[in-house]
């Protein structure tokens, strides 16, 4: 009993680490493109490439990701739906207009995530198991005056925030 404990702890900080390495330092670069096809044009209609982007949550330092983003334009799709949370960081707008700079020209739509509202707060995971919190949070406001400016305004398109279209 006395030998088995040292080892089941061991077991659990190399599951942890490769867990963690995992997590940090691999997933969060495998960005992805996934491609589906709706069949809903009548028969004989030209094809529309459509593409949706969402949860960027791109901070000022993030690189690959703001390039990844901005080479997603070489697909060429006819239109393109953002779906929010484009923030990942208070200072983020800058890189948001370098990684979707790329797309002017190309008509598009957009809405907002509560991440382009509201600044990222990190959060203790394990608060959820308290129950809700009877302390109201202070998180500050995000600029979505200056991004709704830049995706209607720079980029044209059309924003849809409790609309249709």
């Amino acid at each position: 009993m006395t030998r088995a404990l040292p080892i089941a702890l061991a077991a659990v900080g190399v599951a942890g680490s490769t867990a963690a390495t995992w997590g940090i330092g691999i997933e969060r670069f495998m960005f992805t493109v996934r491609h589906r096809t709706a069949r809903i044009l009548p028969a004989g209609s030209v094809p529309i490439r459509i593409l949706h982007i969402s949860d960027m949550h791109l901070a000022p330092w993030q690189r690959r990701k703001r390039e990844w983003v901005s080479r997603l334009a070489s697909l060429r799709p006819d239109l393109v739906i953002d779906t929010g949370d484009n923030f990942g960081h208070p200072d983020a707008l800058p890189a948001i207009r370098r990684a979707l700079g790329s797309f002017e020209g190309t008509p598009g739509v957009h809405v907002h995530g509560s991440n382009d509202i509201w600044a990222p707060k990190p959060r203790n995971p394990f608060r959820y198991f308290l129950g809700p919190s009877k302390k109201e949070p202070h998180v500050p406001r995000l600029d979505t005056d200056a991004l709704d400016e830049f995706l209607s305004g720079g980029l044209g398109w059309s924003a849809l925030n409790n609309r249709s279209a």
